[in-house]
């Protein structure tokens, strides 16, 4: 039996997991430190704090699934929530401690995913007239 031949090679996987950890490292601080600016500015009880994370947390997902999948033709979803992974990996500790753990697990994994299919269905559009 012969070996499956991936249309991905090594060097594209290594590529897209390297851009995945960056835009989500990229991401989560300066949403962080919006979001840590706009509680001070306003004044804002450090209570609110945990529920600031939840927007700050999705919207990373979303924007990091977007720019990783514009690559991508097909399985927009599943290549947006492997896009959350290292975002996962990265605040585990903060989402296991945290009261709204599956509040923000839910919305990142959803808008991540949408974050990547919205990409997919935007990259399948641009096509070459004959």
């Amino acid at each position: 039996m012969g070996k499956i031949k991936s249309s991905l090679g090594k060097k594209e996987i290594l590529l897209f997991a390297v851009k995945c950890i960056v835009l989500n490292v990229a991401f989560i601080c300066a949403f962080s430190a919006l979001s840590a600016f706009l509680i001070y500015k306003f004044d804002i009880d450090l209570s609110w704090q945990k529920w600031m994370s939840i927007p700050t947390s999705a919207l990373c997902a979303f924007l990091t699934a977007f720019l990783c999948g514009l690559k991508f033709k097909n399985n927009g979803f599943i290549i947006g929530c492997i896009t959350y992974i290292p975002l996962f990996i990265f605040s585990l500790a903060n989402l296991i401690s945290g009261k709204s753990f599956l509040i923000k697990l839910a919305a990142c994994v959803l808008l991540s995913g949408i974050g990547g299919l919205y990409s997919v269905k935007r990259a399948k559009r641009v096509r070459l007239k004959k």
